[in-house]
């Protein structure tokens, strides 16, 4: 056993090929006698075999060719030797059955080769077509059609492939259904989410930004933040400064309350935050600013605030539940009623309560609230120190979403100031307030039910219409203050002559009314009672007054119309009082006139008449006409402008049919001016004549014309724009006119006269002439009136008058002309005595300029 070699591996092999394989950890093998090991193999490469057999045993082993084979060893079971075995085969069963094992190992090895190029030929084939899956997957996952499935039953690692790439598939559409649900609810938002690349400037931006500004995304494209905020126009230090640090990466989380400008430059109030978006690494690549509209908040904020501050209002406001139970109240209402907010807080408002109102009020008030929710109105209410005043209350039911009553919010104000307003503006409304007797106004509304009263029970009335006479003189020598004393006196008088059931009423200025009612029903007796009372008034207005120191007597006018069963209005019983009171000042003043229907008939012409005079004004009815003015010679030296109204139906009337109702109704005014035109565009005309260039043109004017404030300026204008000579155009003047104010209608000829205007006194010797105003007046001519004229040769008083003219005039170097020249007679006398010029229907008669030969 002691040299027993270390055998591996035995194999034999019998002559059929069968080979038997014994474990070393089985046998023990020894012999002794024989120190080596011979070992035949079937497969023919002993060699080979013998290189192996010394790669795995200790000892050499011995081969040696032989016919035949044979092998001896012994057999020891349990440490005893029990017999050998041997084993032989022929060398020839050897080779053969190594050539049959060889060609077994050819044919064997060929079809192995020819199995695995068909296996390998087939596994690359799918392995290709698996591969080009994956490119078609690879290219529909960059598509982003992520349900697109690699095949997981592959071989190896293309199948570990698959579920890879799959269930990065399914990753990658879990995260796109989570982006997409986000981009949904971003792009529903009403904020505007901006997200710019920190390096590259804007890059995305939801459709609420559009909304929001007005401009369209493509307007962003490639902008910086601070370019951004620079087109919306935000004017926001604080915003810039968060935007530069957002920039750097750092963040602020803080919100600015901003004004952008909107595409179409209107303005809205917004919210913007900046928040910076980092990678894994923690540098910043996106910042994202979210802008929201706060146009409602805004709004809700200044309703709030405009809420607290009409709370603090300048009206008492009292908020109490539904049971009445007072839960605040604002400083106004301490203020009004006494009580401190802790006095009332959880008491009713019946500690206000007055006792001026009843429950069937206050009754009234709930309902009134319970069925249409609110209630206004004015009571009487009680303070805390127990003073009543009057306020104006409004209740109104504040209800929840269910139409329940939860509160009652009650305003009001106290009226006292405005009650006492109101009683001063009713005074003043109705009042005179100098004499405290009732005024037009409400003496029209007396006398309107007055007579609504006498047609119902057919009683009589009567209405006198009362006028101070000389009442102007007074305030022109005294003063308007002494005017104002004998006016309340006189009230106090009227009053004193009738029964308190009368109406005494100032309608203006000096004149007075009273209205006596209830006369009875008999004309004789209704007239003479308003006599009586009349007369009495005009005894009492007749004794003196007193007014401060002065002592003044004064008398008055009185016109009556009677009222009753005649059906008369209140302008119609006004006028003919009026008119009954100009009869009484026409009969000398200081009497009593009871209506004339007569007068009214006069009346009414003349409104009649002025409302055709305006008539003719608009349709061009008035017309110019011209008579010469010649001189000794004969020769045309000028022509008066005379005015005449061409009536559609009473044909040609002069001027002293309807120039007094044109002055007294300021109609005088566009005529005169109307007049002033024509005369200078007839100038122009014969400036332009080689036979009247020297003519002179007269116009009259009147007193309202001449002593207009725009007279001087609006006579220059038409002067200038028919660029006329102004010596050639010549007015006319009364002595009348000069008289009324004598200083102011100096300073006006005076300016007119520097201009170069020529002014002549017309109707001289009829009025109050005086050598001392005749000197200071810048006149040019003296016109004779034709009354003097007319009885020139039979009385030789007026020829006396003429020559004294004529004499006075040639002292003042003035020109004389003599109107109403119609026999020759005349115009030689004139003549004898000084007067060469000459005007009337000797020479001509006033016609048309169509008919004037100069």
């Amino acid at each position: 056993m002691k040299n027993t070699p270390n055998v591996k591996l035995i194999v034999f092999s019998n002559k059929s090929g069968e080979e038997l394989i014994i474990r070393p950890d089985k046998w023990a093998l020894e012999n002794k006698s024989l120190p080596y090991y011979l070992i035949e193999f079937a497969d023919g490469k002993p060699e080979e075999f013998l290189t192996q057999a010394r790669q795995v045993n200790s000892e050499m082993i011995f081969f040696m060719p032989r016919r035949t084979f044979e092998f001896n060893r012994p057999i020891v079971i349990g440490g005893s030797e029990w017999g050998v075995m041997t084993v032989s085969f022929s060398k020839d069963a050897y080779f053969s059955s190594i050539q049959s094992f060889y060609w077994t190992v050819i044919v064997f090895t060929g079809l192995a080769c020819l199995l695995s190029f068909t296996l390998f030929y087939l596994s690359s084939r799918r392995v290709r077509t698996q591969i080009d899956t994956f490119g078609e997957i690879a290219r529909l996952l960059s598509e982003g059609k992520l349900s697109s499935l690699a095949p997981e039953k592959a071989i190896g690692e293309i199948g570990v492939l698959g579920k890879a790439i799959n269930s990065m598939s399914a990753a990658l559409k879990e995260k796109s259904e989570r982006i997409t649900e986000l981009v949904k609810i971003v792009e529903q938002t009403n904020d505007a989410f901006v997200l710019f690349r920190v390096s590259r400037g804007f890059f995305f931006a939801n459709e609420a930004l559009i909304k929001i500004t007005g401009f369209q995304l493509s307007t962003f494209a490639g902008l910086s933040i601070s370019e951004f905020i620079q087109v919306l126009k935000i004017k926001s230090p604080e915003l810039l400064n968060d935007a530069q640090l957002a920039s750097a990466g750092t963040s602020t989380s803080q919100s600015r309350d901003v004004v952008i400008e909107k595409n179409d430059q209107s303005h809205v109030d917004v919210e913007i935050r900046l928040e910076v978006i980092s990678d894994e690494a923690g540098a910043p690549q996106y910042i994202l600013m979210v802008i929201s509209d706060i146009s409602e908040r805004k709004h809700a904020e200044v309703e709030l605030s405009i809420a607290a501050t009409a709370f603090e209002s300048q009206e008492g406001i009292m908020v109490t539940d539904a049971q009445n139970h007072i839960l605040r109240v604002n400083k106004t209402f301490s203020d009004v009623t006494g009580y401190s907010s802790d006095e009332v807080i959880g008491k009713s408002p019946e500690i206000l309560q007055s006792d001026r109102h009843d429950a069937t009020f206050y009754a009234a008030m709930w309902k009134r609230i319970h069925e249409s929710g609110a209630w206004e109105g004015e009571l009487w209410s009680r303070r805390k120190n127990g003073e009543v005043y009057p306020q104006r209350l409004t209740v109104t039911a504040v209800k929840n979403s269910s139409g329940v009553i939860t509160h009652y919010v009650g305003t009001f104000a106290d009226i006292t100031a405005y009650k006492e307003a109101e009683e001063q503006i009713r005074s003043l409304a109705y009042f005179d307030p100098l004499t405290g007797l009732p005024n037009r106004r409400l003496l029209m509304d007396r006398l309107h039910q007055a007579l609504s009263a006498s047609t119902r029970n057919g009683g009589e009335g009567a209405l006198l219409f009362i006028d101070l006479d000389n009442f102007k003189s007074l305030n022109d020598t005294l003063g308007h203050d002494v005017g104002d004393e004998l006016l309340k006196q006189v009230a106090d008088r009227l009053r004193a002559c009738v029964r308190d059931a009368d109406t005494v009423a100032r309608l203006g200025g000096d004149e007075f009314v009273v209205m006596l009612e209830n006369l009875g029903v008999q004309d004789i007796e209704s007239f003479t009672q308003t006599e009586i009372v009349g007369h009495k008034i005009l005894h009492a207005i007749n004794q003196p007054y007193l007014l401060g120191k002065h002592e003044y007597s004064n008398s008055s006018s009185i016109g009556v119309t009677m009222f009753g069963m005649h059906t008369f209005t209140v302008d119609d019983v006004l006028k003919q009082a009026d008119i009954a009171m100009y009869q009484a000042k026409s009969a000398g003043r200081n009497a009593l006139r009871f209506f004339n229907p007569r007068m009214q008939e006069v009346i009414s012409a003349r409104v009649s008449l002025e409302a055709e005079l305006i008539r003719a004004i608009e349709d061009k009815q008035l017309k110019l006409y011209y008579q010469r003015q010649v001189n000794q010679l004969g020769h045309t030296i000028g022509a008066e402008a005379l005015i005449r109204w061409e009536h559609p139906e009473r044909g040609l009337l002069d001027p002293m049919q309807f120039i007094k109702v044109a002055e007294e109704t300021d109609l005088i005014q566009p005529i005169g001016r109307w007049v002033l035109e024509m005369a200078c565009a007839q100038l122009e005309a014969w400036q332009n004549g080689a036979t009247t260039k020297k003519m002179t043109l007269s116009v009259n004017v009147s007193a309202r014309q001449f002593r207009d404030a725009e007279f001087v300026n609006t006579l220059r204008g038409l002067i200038k724009q028919h660029s006329i000579m102004p010596g050639m155009l010549k007015l006319e003047l009364t002595e009348s006119l000069l008289l009324e104010n004598i200083e102011k209608a100096i300073v006006t000829m005076r300016e007119l006269s520097d201009f170069g205007i020529k002014f002549a006194l017309d109707d001289f010797g009829t009025g109050y002439s005086s050598l001392q105003y005749l000197k200071r007046l810048p006149l040019y001519q003296l016109k004779i009136d034709q009354s003097f004229v007319n009885d020139i040769a039979v009385d030789s008083n007026d020829l006396a008058i003429i020559r004294t003219i004529v004499a006075m005039a040639d002292t003042l170097n003035l020109e004389v002309i003599a109107e109403g020249v119609e026999t020759t007679e005349q115009q030689l006398l004139l003549t004898e005595v000084g007067c060469v010029l000459y005007q009337g229907y000797l020479f001509s008669k006033p016609v048309p300029m169509n008919e004037f030969e100069p």
